[in-house]
């Protein structure tokens, strides 16, 4: 009985084991990557763009500059909306950007619906809890 029982434990042990491997995280690996090749850089967006910027803090006139590596810097006429930099895509037709502004660090995201080689416009989002909108014309 303790032979079948020593059996019994290997083949319990080893079928955990061959579970928890199947199972692992590495299963969300295509899924993941999947997620990354969407993003994408549109030459079209490639150069500078000015507007304004508009929230809780005030509007200012912006420049955005927008690089085929896929840089992000923007800065503005206002003391109060600070300059930022950080990395810009495209997925599933929508413009993004995410970065740190110059003053404190505070995380800057951009959203806009859709894209045009012409303008952008969209929403801001700061993790100090600030948010607005953004209009912004090719140069």
């Amino acid at each position: 009985m303790k032979k079948l029982s020593s059996y019994f434990l290997f083949i319990l042990l080893f079928l955990t084991l061959v579970l928890s491997v199947s199972c692992s995280s590495d299963d969300n690996g295509p899924e993941l990557q999947q997620v990354e090749s969407d993003k994408t850089i549109d030459p079209e967006l490639v150069g500078t763009w000015n507007g304004t910027v508009s929230g809780t803090p005030g509007t200012a006139n912006a420049v955005f500059t927008l690089q085929n590596d896929g840089a992000i810097s923007a800065e503005t006429d206002s003391q109060v909306l600070c300059p930022f930099n950080g990395s810009w895509w495209v997925t599933n037709g929508s413009f993004q950007a995410g970065g740190e502004d110059e003053c404190d660090g505070t995380g800057i995201s951009l959203l806009a619906t859709g894209t045009s080689p012409i303008k952008i416009s969209g929403n801001w989002t700061a993790s100090s809890g600030n948010s607005g909108t953004f209009s912004m014309t090719k140069n």
